[in-house]
């Protein structure tokens, strides 16, 4: 070997002399280049923290899902769907009823129910003749909202509603069963199922309730008018 190959050969025993008192490795120097490029823009993110950085993003949607969870957590409630109502010799029954979990009809619980993010709830009204008079019959829809303070307001803009049966037709803010509803019978459904805005319901009545209404009314069908439209002598009531 020339002096030169020697010298190179020594030098280099040298340094791993040193780094073995010293605690020091060859890689340091890799490290410390890596730092330089790091300064540059030239270094990327080891697999570890990609992997810390994809947590903390995992954690952050976690976070706004449970949030919009808890955001939309009202309660949609059911007031005076099944009293009798009853005017002079007529009497009726507003009858509400949801599907069950395997498709069947069931009754509506009596506990408030959450409104959900899509606002999607299954819902059959139906009215009941409970007199020993056929009548016409005609329904009103509503909804009231309270927020989180007590205060009460309308609320029929968040709602829509699928229509049932083609026998009930909307006029002046009243659905009117286009037959006469005999003694004892119970008619084909007004609705079967309430979609709510839920966006809207957050932003007007977050912490509180909504309540759906159904107003039910009639009159005798018996010498008064040829047909549900005709018919005379409704009780005074706002319709929707």
């Amino acid at each position: 070997m020339g002096d030169k190959a020697r010298s190179k050969d020594s030098s280099m025993r040298d340094d791993a002399a040193r780094a073995s008192l010293t605690g020091e490795s060859f890689e340091d120097d890799a490290a410390a280049g890596g730092a330089s490029d790091a300064a540059a823009g030239c270094v990327k993110a080891s697999p570890a923290a990609k992997t810390r950085r994809l947590c903390i993003a995992c954690a952050a949607a976690l976070i706004a899902v449970l949030a919009a969870l808890q955001a939309v957590s009202f309660s949609v409630r059911s007031v005076d769907a099944n009293n009798r109502l009853s005017f002079g010799d007529v009497g009726i029954q507003a009858v509400e009823t949801m599907r069950g979990p395997s498709g069947e009809e069931v009754a509506v619980p009596d506990e408030p129910v959450a409104v959900g993010i899509e606002g999607e709830h299954s819902r059959i009204v139906r009215v009941r003749n409970t007199s020993s008079h056929p009548v016409f019959v005609r329904v009103s829809l509503h909804m009231q909202g309270t927020d989180e303070h007590g205060a009460a307001s309308n609320a029929d803009d968040l709602a829509s509603y699928t229509i049932g049966d083609p026998a009930w037709s909307y006029r002046d803010g009243w659905y009117y069963y286009d037959a006469v509803l005999g003694a004892g019978e119970t008619s084909a459904p007004v609705i079967t199922g309430l979609s709510i805005d839920a966006d809207g319901a957050q932003e007007r009545y977050r912490g509180g309730t909504l309540d759906f209404t159904v107003d039910a009314v009639a009159v005798q069908s018996e010498n008064n008018g040829p047909s549900v439209f005709e018919a005379e002598g409704w009780p005074q009531k706002e319709g929707r």
